[in-house]
């Protein structure tokens, strides 16, 4: 897979191409909703869209296993209520949007512990933004199934066969890709993208904390702490200006993490 984006300007020295081509990496995020590995690993990957998105790319993939397609089909009742059908429907209105549904489809598994209904879902696409009626459209029509065996073929090219696991595509080195099986420290991931230039890449700077919660709507503490490198002290400091302001109310999840929501959601 050789991802290039803007083409190479002739003029420049070989040796100063790679840092004046424009290009991104591409990280192929392959996951099991019902995974809590898999939840944890998301952390790792918000704080990377955050810090190098610029010149990173993220997409999110449903390992479409039988193992996985199995547990997808077991929780459901009906079409709709099909986790796999439904995460393809919300990923054809954009990768911004889909990348909620995931957020949420994943809050409600592995931090309520809930049972994923029809309402349930429906619950998940409005928290994420998604136009109601063409999800609802999309996930009942005939197109879920092909987009499936679309990833099957994907995840068979990239020898890819359990999650959660992150492939790497790009950089100076556009040729190979690099698979990463399992979960690591976030420097591992951040290692790997600055072997991929051959020059220092600078970081971007995070939301504002309350712009964040408003994006997720519910964060843990231990989200935040690992977003803005802060320990425990000072995001209790933080969360507390909000909880007082009324922006925020934190509660104990299923997994025995404290999270905070955004009032009124």
């Amino acid at each position: 897979m050789n991802k290039k984006f803007y083409a190479l300007d002739e003029s420049i020295p070989e040796h100063e191409r790679c840092i004046k081509e424009i290009k991104k990496i591409e990280i192929f995020v392959y996951f099991d909703p019902f995974d809590p590995n898999c939840w944890e690993l998301e952390r790792y990957m918000k704080k990377l869209s955050f810090e190098y998105d610029h010149i990173v790319r993220i997409r999110r993939v449903l390992l479409p296993s039988i193992k996985v397609l199995t547990k997808c089909q077991a929780q459901a009742t009906e079409t709709f209520d099909n986790i796999a059908f439904a995460m393809k429907a919300a990923e054809l209105q954009g990768t911004k949007y889909g990348d909620l549904f995931i957020h949420h489809i994943f809050k409600n598994l592995n931090v309520e512990h809930k049972v994923l209904t029809t309402e349930k879902i429906k619950k998940c696409a409005q928290l994420a933004g998604l136009d109601i009626q063409e999800f609802e459209d999309d996930i009942r029509s005939n197109l879920m199934t092909p987009a499936l065996k679309t990833d099957q073929q994907m995840a068979l090219e990239m020898d890819v066969d359990s999650a959660p696991t992150v492939v790497f595509f790009g950089g100076c080195d556009t040729d190979e890709g690099i698979k990463v099986e399992g979960i690591y420290d976030y420097s591992v991931y951040t290692y790997i993208i600055s072997n991929l230039f051959d020059y220092e890449l600078e970081k971007k700077l995070a939301p504002s904390l309350l712009d964040y919660i408003k994006m997720h709507k519910i964060v843990s503490e231990k989200d935040i702490m690992t977003l803005y490198d802060w320990d425990e002290q000072i995001t209790a400091r933080e969360l507390k200006k909000l909880n007082l302001q009324k922006h925020v109310t934190y509660f104990v999840g299923r997994d025995q993490l404290t999270y905070w929501k955004l009032n009124n959601v």
